[in-house]
C-alpha cells in the first residue's frame, strides 16, 4: 500500500473518529444519548403523525400540528446544512498539512449545540399538539404507540434467537 494512501486513510480514521460524534445528535431517530423523552422520542413523532387521519383534529389542534410540522421540516434542513458544513470544514482540513482537530472539535460542539436547541423546540411543538388533543384522541395515540411498541418487541426477540440472520 503506498504511503500517500495510507496516509489518506489514516486522516480518514481520525477525522471520523473526532467528528463522528457531531451527527450523533441526541434524540435522533437511530442514534445518540437519551433525551428527555427517552432514545426513540423522535420515533413517538412520526408515530403520532400515522394517527392524524384518525383524529378528527378541531381547527386549534391543526394549527398546533402545522407548527410542529413545520418545526420538524425546519430541524431536517438544518440537520443537512450541519452536515454539510461539517463535511465542507474536513475537506478543508484534509488539505491541510497538519489537522486541526481542535477547529475540528470546536465546529462539532457547537453544531451539537445547536442541533440540542433545535430538538428540543420540535419537541415542545410535538408535546403542545398532544397536550391539546381529547382523552380519546390520546387513546387512538396510544393504542397506535402500544401496536408498535409491541411489534417491535416481537422483532428483537426473533434478532434475540436468530442473531445471524
Amino acid at each position: 500500500m503506498s504511503s500517500m494512501l495510507k496516509r489518506s486513510l489514516l486522516i480518514t480514521s481520525l477525522i471520523t473518529a473526532m467528528t463522528g460524534s457531531a451527527f450523533a445528535s441526541p434524540g435522533g431517530p437511530h442514534q445518540g444519548a437519551p433525551r428527555d423523552g427517552g432514545p426513540h422520542a423522535g420515533m413517538v413523532w412520526h408515530m403520532l403523525g400515522k394517527a392524524k387521519d384518525k383524529l378528527n383534529l378541531s381547527a386549534e389542534q391543526q394549527a398546533l400540528w402545522q407548527t410542529a410540522e413545520k418545526a420538524s421540516g425546519e430541524l431536517r434542513e438544518q440537520m443537512k446544512a450541519q452536515h454539510q458544513k461539517m463535511r465542507a470544514l474536513m475537506d478543508a482540513q484534509s488539505k491541510e498539512t497538519i489537522i486541526d482537530l481542535a477547529k475540528l472539535d470546536a465546529a462539532g460542539e457547537t453544531m451539537r449545540n445547536n442541533m440540542d436547541t433545535a430538538h428540543d423546540g420540535v419537541r415542545k411543538a410535538w408535546l403542545n399538539v398532544y397536550a391539546s388533543l381529547t382523552a380519546a384522541q390520546k387513546e387512538q395515540v396510544s393504542n397506535l404507540l402500544k401496536q408498535v411498541w409491541a411489534n417491535k418487541g416481537k422483532h428483537r426477540s426473533q434478532d434475540d434467537h436468530h442473531p445471524n440472520s
